[in-house]
């Protein structure tokens, strides 16, 4: 798989938008490689946490298995976590 190299400032006036900033940035350069795709990208039924997940697909990575990476981002103070699942 190819890399990808991203850079920049992001500048937002609060952490909320910052973490904003930062997932949709990875969420656009990770969908835009062949190995990628974004599944599903949804805000849960309480409303505090967007969640992006992603699937990597084997035929690309080698693996013998897709698998994914989900990101949660608390949209209150912009908060990052990050899983990786089968």
């Amino acid at each position: 798989m190819a890399l990808t190299f991203t850079t920049g400032t992001i500048n937002q006036p609060d952490a909320g938008s910052v973490g904003q900033a930062m997932v949709e940035k990875i969420r656009d350069d990770v969908s835009a490689h062949a190995a990628w795709e974004l599944v599903e990208e949804f805000t849960a039924g309480s409303g505090t946490v967007r969640w992006y997940v992603f699937k990597c697909l084997a035929a690309s990575s080698g693996l013998p298995d897709d698998f994914f990476v989900v990101i949660g981002r608390t949209l209150s103070n912009g908060e990052l976590r990050i899983a990786i699942c089968e």
